[in-house]
């Protein structure tokens, strides 16, 4: 029966040491609507700071190669975008100038059959 209050107790001080450190992290991070506030936005609206800040902070407690592993996965995704939103404007030029030339036919070949 000792050892198994002892095995108890140890499993509730680790339990205590744990919380603790997560509170002491959590309040390491500044509130972005301050509780002063009445006007400010409901918790369930996150801000952008508040989220950028939520971010950093699992970031910093990230091993290194997990923080080698999310810049190369951000990297990647930003890099996707990039060349998506080149594939568009390439897109939106070539038919623009498609427009352009079919207008410039219809045109063409409009008044060319006016004027017989």
């Amino acid at each position: 029966m000792p050892k198994d209050e002892a095995y108890w107790k140890r499993k509730l001080e680790e339990l205590e040491i744990d919380m603790s450190s997560k509170t002491t992290q959590k309040s390491a991070i500044p509130n972005p609507t301050p509780a002063s506030n009445p006007t400010s936005q409901p918790s369930e609206a996150p801000t952008l700071q508040g989220i950028y800040q939520q971010s950093r902070a699992w970031f910093e407690t990230l091993p290194t190669p997990g923080k080698g592993a999310v810049i190369l996965g951000g990297s990647i995704l930003a890099l996707s975008v990039v060349r998506t939103l080149v594939q568009v404007v390439t897109f939106s030029l070539s038919f623009g100038l498609f427009l352009v030339l079919a207008y410039g036919a219809y045109r063409f070949f409009s008044k060319a059959n006016s004027d017989h």
